[in-house]
């Protein structure tokens, strides 16, 4: 998260690209509760709406691009059977972008000063799920 906030903060185009809807309702929140942070960075947050996404893409440079179903944790890496494969082609690569990009346009774009008008609900919410973030 660091790193990707740092990023943003850098002048690096740092997008983020969710489903509107969860297979967990504490995931759903602990990951909402982090927006706030990283929206302050600068980093672009979307919501889309169309159906559940459930692989990781990063796309670096438009030249490498990281594509699976491994989150970015300890859990991922240690515990769960995860794989992710390594795309070192430009061709491939841009193709994808294309996709994230059409992606992020069909999506809600997360504003941060809309985000700070959150009703206290969901306020309370993320920070009871936010408690539990280490262990997802």
């Amino acid at each position: 998260m660091a790193a990707m906030q740092v990023a943003a903060l850098s002048g690096v185009d740092v997008r983020i690209l969710l489903s509107s809807n969860s297979d967990s309702f504490l995931v759903k929140w602990t990951v909402r509760s982090y927006f706030e942070d990283f929206l302050e960075a600068g980093v672009k947050i979307y919501i889309y709406p169309d159906g559940f996404l459930h692989s990781k893409v990063i796309i670096s440079d438009d030249e490498l691009t990281t594509i699976g179903t491994a989150n970015l944790d300890i859990r991922s890496f240690e515990q769960n059977y995860e794989v992710n494969v390594l795309i070192y082609e430009k061709e491939c690569t841009t193709k994808l972008r294309q996709d994230f990009l059409k992606r992020c346009e069909k999506s809600i774009q997360i504003n941060y000063e809309e985000h700070l008008k959150r009703p206290k609900i969901e306020r309370l919410k993320e920070g009871l799920a936010k408690v539990f973030s280490p262990i997802l």
